[in-house]
């Protein structure tokens, strides 16, 4: 993915440190943060020239998951999910 060459010349540059985390810092965030950052928040500036759909697919590729699947991995929206601290059969 040619995003993810341009990234890593502030996203894992120690010369960027001051300025850009870790690759793996945004690896775990959800989708929807990273997009949002890209259109309207820190990385907007960087992420001009990309179109909405390369936004899209920059916080997907970053996060290792699809936008729209931040609420679905929260225990609270599982069936029959443990609703204690600790579960007891």
């Amino acid at each position: 993915m040619e995003s993810s060459k341009h990234g890593m010349s502030c996203h894992g540059n120690p010369a960027a440190a001051d300025r850009a985390p870790d690759p793996s810092t945004p690896r775990q965030l959800p989708a929807e943060r990273i997009y949002a950052a890209l259109t309207s928040g820190v990385m907007k500036v960087q992420a001009q020239n990309l179109t909405d759909e390369e936004k899209r697919r920059v916080a997907e590729f970053m996060s290792g998951r699809p936008l729209g699947s931040a609420e679905s991995g929260d225990a609270k929206n599982m069936l029959n999910h443990c609703r204690l601290i600790r579960c007891r059969g």
